[in-house]
């Protein structure tokens, strides 16, 4: 595996930002949010060697979970070692376990900062707010 050189930084603000928003997001939203990070052009495709760097990091190295099952699974649905939103969709639906990393991370967040009901009564508030925007621009 090779180490990935950053090319941008994050202020403090942007970082909690982040952070937040991270901890807001459902389980489909954190699926989207990792494909938004590992597709930075934006072309809509993933190429293997970055979805394989992508389990190997999050599992620090030492794929505890069927990470390499999950990888060959990848092969048998799409031969040309490029992947589209959907087939990550397919691969997390039958290796749900691959992404437990990344659930973990959130549910640290979570429980250490602000505490679990506190981010699950913050999650209501931004739903109803969301909810009364939406009531407000159909109106």
């Amino acid at each position: 595996m090779t180490t990935a050189t950053l090319c941008w930084s994050l202020t403090f603000g942007e970082f909690v930002d982040v952070v937040c928003t991270f901890a807001c997001m459902e389980q489909m939203e954190l699926i989207k949010f990792v494909w938004y990070i590992l597709d930075p052009r934006k072309v809509g495709t993933i190429e293997t060697h970055v979805i394989k760097v992508f389990f190997y990091s999050i599992w620090y190295n030492k794929p505890y979970s069927n990470v390499p099952q999950a990888l060959a699974y990848l092969k048998t649905i799409d031969e040309d070692g490029v992947y589209n939103y959907r087939e990550l969709e397919s691969l997390l639906s039958r290796y749900p376990f691959v992404f437990s990393p990344v659930y973990q991370l959130q549910q640290q967040i979570l429980s250490r900062t602000l505490g679990e009901s506190w981010w699950s009564a913050h999650k209501t508030r931004l739903a109803d707010a969301k909810q009364l925007n939406e009531c407000f621009a159909t109106a």
